[in-house]
């Protein structure tokens, strides 16, 4: 992963150079070329603990990129990619939404269409096991419903008429109106379609 931070960029830098330099690229070159050496040098910090067909990989596109900026220039893009921010982020696997850092033990995203992901930072299993503590992740099933007295039992009252049993059931306010809530139960499918 250190790949991603310490060399931003190197696998762009190489894709898009048909598209000829940003306009005013040549009053810039300097600067840019400096950037772009700075990226491949990251590479060589990357360290030991690499796997080595990764590192070679990367040595390899930051020398090419390096290469074809010299022979075409660069585009301001292929400089300035920062991290996976919104939503792809969470696709990509990473812990953070941005680029600034990861203060959360876990996050909430509300989704366009509805509903609600939420993402455990990826230390807290690490720290638990650290800590001799069995982790395991599990489905569950994830509710929002509007944050009033009885909302919960009404949940409760659809699954025992369903015969889904509930193993374990938690909250968390969602939002000022909303409340999440995750049941483990004894079909998560079933609990599904009835929820629905």
């Amino acid at each position: 992963m250190r790949l991603v931070d310490d060399a931003p960029g190197l696998h762009l830098g190489v894709g898009f150079v048909h598209l000829g330099p940003f306009e005013g690229y040549e009053a810039n070159r300097e600067p840019m070329r400096e950037v772009m050496g700075r990226h491949r040098q990251a590479v060589e910090a990357i360290g030991a603990g690499a796997p080595a067909p990764l590192l070679e990989a990367a040595r390899r596109c930051g020398d090419e990129a390096l290469a074809r900026g010299e022979r075409g220039g660069y585009r301001n893009a292929q400089v300035t990619v920062l991290a996976p921010t919104g939503t792809i982020g969470f696709m990509m696997a990473c812990d953070t939404t941005g680029v600034e850092p990861d203060i959360a033990l876990v996050k909430y995203k509300l989704l366009a269409g509805g509903g609600m992901l939420k993402i455990v930072n990826q230390t807290v299993p690490l720290a638990l096991r650290t800590l001799g503590y069995k982790v395991k992740a599990r489905r569950v099933v994830a509710v929002s419903v509007t944050d009033r007295i009885g909302a919960g039992a009404e949940i409760g009252h659809l699954l025992g008429n369903a015969v889904v049993d509930i193993e374990y059931c938690y909250g968390s306010a969602a939002s000022e109106s909303l409340s999440l809530l995750i049941f483990q139960t004894n079909n998560n499918r079933k609990a599904i379609e009835t929820l629905k």
